[in-house]
């Protein structure tokens, strides 16, 4: 999107316009040992700024018998716990955590969920679909361009209520959440690998 973006503003060819994508670091998220998912966890990483929407992720799970990790911070956070404790919602707000605690959530997750309402290539959504964590994601720009609905990911809208339905429809389908997964992994081990965006930096 970004690239059909640039072409219509400037009025560039269009074979003037490669894509370098971001790349995940496929063999750190990868482990040897299938791991240990967390009964019922629900993981988001991010900044808590106004354009990630975290504010409708935490209205989602208000109910919901799942746990929220916030991984993150921002201006926001204030506002979220507060929101958090009206709604009743189960959500832990670890803040700013090294990457290897990062990962180690990630692998530990039953799902991770970018309620974006844009995205440029979101890493964090890479990387959790490269430790083989399920994934939902907004259908906003960016986060579309790598989750294909009911493949490799599902997409909803931004709303707390569908963020909510996608949820609890995956909780409660341990096949479909692992094929998902598993087609996720995939996807980025194919795409996104270290050596494939070098391949594709020396090809330009």
């Amino acid at each position: 999107e970004m690239k059909n973006y640039a072409i219509d503003r400037h009025q560039i060819e269009a074979d003037k316009v490669s894509i370098i994508p971001n790349f995940v670091d496929v063999e750190f998220q990868s482990s040897e040992d299938p791991p240990v998912r967390d009964h019922r966890t629900v993981c988001y990483v991010g900044r808590l700024v106004p354009e990630k929407n975290v504010g409708a992720l935490v209205d989602a799970v208000a109910g919901v018998d799942a746990k929220l990790l916030i991984l993150g911070d921002g201006p926001e956070r204030k506002n979220l716990e507060a929101r958090a404790e009206r709604n009743g919602s189960n959500v832990h707000f670890l803040g700013t955590i090294p990457f290897p605690d990062v990962s180690r959530h990630l692998h530990s997750s039953n799902l991770f969920v970018l309620p974006s309402l844009w995205e440029g290539q979101p890493k964090a959504l890479m990387e959790a679909m490269a430790a083989g964590t399920a994934v939902i994601g907004a259908d906003s720009p960016g986060i579309r361009d790598l989750i294909t609905n009911g493949e490799n990911g599902v997409l909803c809208r931004t709303s707390a209520e569908s963020i909510r339905e996608s949820i609890v429809a995956l909780l409660n389908n341990d096949d479909f959440r692992t094929r998902l997964a598993k087609n996720g992994r995939e996807y980025i081990q194919h795409n996104f690998s270290l050596n494939h965006v070098v391949e594709k930096e020396i090809e330009l």
